[in-house]
């Protein structure tokens, strides 16, 4: 079994660059599994990976570097009994550094041929982040074998290679790929890195036990509610799926007015048990939130899901923000 760790600050596009590994290696015939830990105690990310028939395991509350390894470990050992798979991909929250969860893995019993870290990298927020001193962002750098320059998009050649310098002053031997996810530039490339897992040798015990996290920096609030509503009439999916992003967009711009430092990730996506979903995210206060899934023409029932990952601001200020802009987006609903 290889273990592959996807790992990035929130909002770096981990899922997204995580599904296309995935995808890739279970079309050349692998058997795959996938570890999602989500922070809070719903998940999020996990409902889209398996939207892609890949199979998913979830850690909840907490992170695996800290009060969950053994539940990390257990988690190995059930996927080996019951699927066998051939590669593992680790996701851990993107509060979570990959060094832990690389040192977690040593007390797995079983069989690992080879561990890989994979960082994601927000290029339009690289140096933002950089200046709050994170210490995941530092880990995730330090422990990279591929580190992926994502949404390149947004940024012009020089500005790519201002943060690709800069990533070098943590991390001078990793290697850098820029690449989008919006645009598919140098999606293709990824495959290379994909098929290089089994030619590449094992970490050693004693590398790994040498990376540490510091145990310093801001900490995140979090608030992930999870609401059951009705409609009558039904409500048109479109119609939904639009006031998700108002939602969405509704609370970034409440954050804004008080103050808050930073959005470290900001999520909804609504459920029906008639299938598809809806989603819209954001890491910035003042960009149109992002929009992924497809809901039923009409719709009597959903689960909305958010998950508010935000830094420099008060849990009951945040609680408040959002259940606010619940209560006011979907006023004609019935909770359930």
């Amino acid at each position: 079994m290889r273990i592959v760790i996807v790992t990035g600050f929130l909002g770096s596009g981990k899922t997204t660059v995580l599904l296309s590994f995935a995808k890739h290696l279970a079309e050349c015939g692998q058997r795959i599994a996938i570890i999602e830990n989500e922070v809070g105690a719903v998940g999020i990310d996990d409902h889209m990976l398996r939207e892609e028939g890949l199979s998913v395991r979830e850690i909840f509350s907490g992170c695996i570097c800290c009060s969950l390894r053994l539940d990390l470990v257990n988690t190995l050992l059930e996927l080996e009994r019951d699927q066998n798979p051939d590669v593992v991909f680790i996701e851990p929250s993107g509060v979570a550094g990959p060094s832990k969860v690389l040192q977690a893995l040593l007390g797995y019993g079983g069989e690992i041929e080879s561990r890989h870290v994979f960082t994601i990298v927000d290029a339009k927020r690289f140096l933002t982040l950089e200046k709050l001193s994170l210490p995941i962002i530092e880990d995730g750098l330090r422990a990279a074998d591929l580190i992926v320059l994502n949404k390149t998009d947004l940024l012009d050649d020089a500005e790519t290679d201002m943060v690709a310098d800069r990533i070098r002053t943590v991390s001078p031997d990793a290697e850098i790929l820029p690449i989008s996810c919006e645009s598919g530039r140098n999606l293709d490339r990824l495959e290379t890195y994909f098929d290089a897992i089994y030619v590449a040798p094992d970490r050693e015990a004693a590398d790994v036990q040498e990376l540490t996290e510091k145990n310093v920096g801001p900490k995140p609030v979090v608030y992930a509610p999870k609401v059951e509503l009705a409609f009558e009439p039904a409500i048109e999916g479109l119609r939904l799926h639009a006031n998700l992003v108002k939602l969405v967009g509704g609370v970034a711009v409440d954050l804004k007015a008080a103050d808050a430092t930073l959005i470290g990730n900001l999520k909804a996506i609504a459920k029906t048990a008639h299938g598809g979903y809806g989603f819209s995210g954001t890491t910035e206060f003042d960009l149109s939130p992002s929009v992924r899934g497809t809901l039923p023409n009409a719709v009597t029932a959903v689960t909305i899901t958010i998950n508010a990952i935000i830094y420099g601001i008060e849990k009951d200020c945040l609680c408040r923000i959002i259940d606010a802009q619940l209560d006011t987006i979907f006023s004609t609903a019935v909770t359930s």
